[in-house]
């Protein structure tokens, strides 16, 4: 029996959590930098990565700072969030 429409969609979401996760970790020193130095210059700065993606990060409204990986390369969107002043993401696909 195939699958139900509403499971294939769970499945498809938990997937796609799943592929955000692992994006956000293999980043996370490279975005993690690029946001320190977007707080400190409060201008857009790019950290590359060490397999030549780029993480960005740049001043958002009311404290918050929007952060993003291209793929290397290609200057596709990768993995994009905001960092809320409290320290906690929002918003990450």
């Amino acid at each position: 029996m195939a699958d139900e429409p509403e499971n294939l969609t769970l499945k498809l979401l938990r997937e796609m959590q799943e592929r955000v996760s692992v994006l956000q970790t293999r980043y996370s020193t490279a975005i993690e930098a690029a946001i320190t130095k977007a707080q400190s210059s409060r201008e857009r700065e790019i950290v590359e990565a060490e397999d030549g993606a780029e993480a960005y990060a740049y001043p958002h409204k009311e404290g918050a700072i929007a952060w993003g990986v291209n793929a290397a390369g290609s200057g596709v969107n990768i993995l994009r969030g905001i960092r809320r002043p409290d320290g906690t993401d929002e918003g990450v696909s």
